[in-house]
């Protein structure tokens, strides 16, 4: 038997964080072929990747506190992995932003492999601790499997329109875990034995009464 007690204190706020950096992912993906991207100077498109960044790392941060990936090894060296990669690309995308002529880096590469790799194992904690229920716990697990599967072949053998596409498609899979996290409840957690005291006659002993 499991009792439920509400939501973890900032998983909210660290679903609201997955779900606008999702979006804005999902915005930026579609959009992305609409108008040409900077060659030189400040670059909005990088600048705004870079936002949606910083709010992935607050979003892993609560999935962290949320600790329904357990505390195991898989699940310390999972999100450390992950939020190193997103911190790196987001350092990628941020020079990228006041300096569009330094878009091709290898922070780049370097903070997405980070990032899915993280993801992978966080996603395979979160199965393994079985403290997250509902379809939502699959999600972690989707945003590390997702890239490998679709953004990494849509950029190696299509153009930069089809990559673009498919990281949409990435940004949507963040906002729906940003919802499951935002719903997130420590329900795992066993109930409170009830405490036994000991009866005591004495109390009710009447010392008239006594031989």
């Amino acid at each position: 038997m499991i009792r439920a007690i509400p939501a973890v204190p900032g998983t909210r706020a660290a679903g609201a964080c997955a779900t606008v950096a999702g979006l804005l992912q999902l915005a930026l993906g579609l959009t992305a072929g609409a108008f040409p991207l900077a060659t030189s100077g400040f670059s909005p498109w990088m600048a705004l990747s870079a936002v949606a960044l910083l709010l992935l790392v607050a979003a892993l941060g609560g999935l962290a506190a949320a600790e329904v990936a357990g505390s195991g090894r898989l699940a310390i060296v999972g999100l450390a992995v992950a939020i190193a990669g997103v911190v790196t690309d987001l350092l990628a995308h941020a020079i990228a932003a006041i300096d569009a002529t330094r878009s091709v880096s290898p922070l780049f590469p370097v903070g997405a492999v980070g990032t899915w790799a993280g993801m992978v194992l966080t996603g395979a904690a979160v199965l393994l601790a079985r403290r997250w229920a509902g379809r939502g716990r699959f999600l972690p697990l989707a945003c590390g499997l997702y890239p490998v599967a679709a953004v990494l072949p849509a950029y190696l053998l299509g153009d930069g329109l089809t990559g673009h596409l498919a990281q949409a498609g990435l940004g949507l899979l963040w906002a729906l875990l940003g919802v499951g996290l935002s719903r997130v409840r420590r329900s795992w957690l066993p109930p409170v034995a009830p405490t036994r005291l000991p009866l005591r006659l004495d109390r009710f002993d009447d010392p008239a009464r006594r031989p």
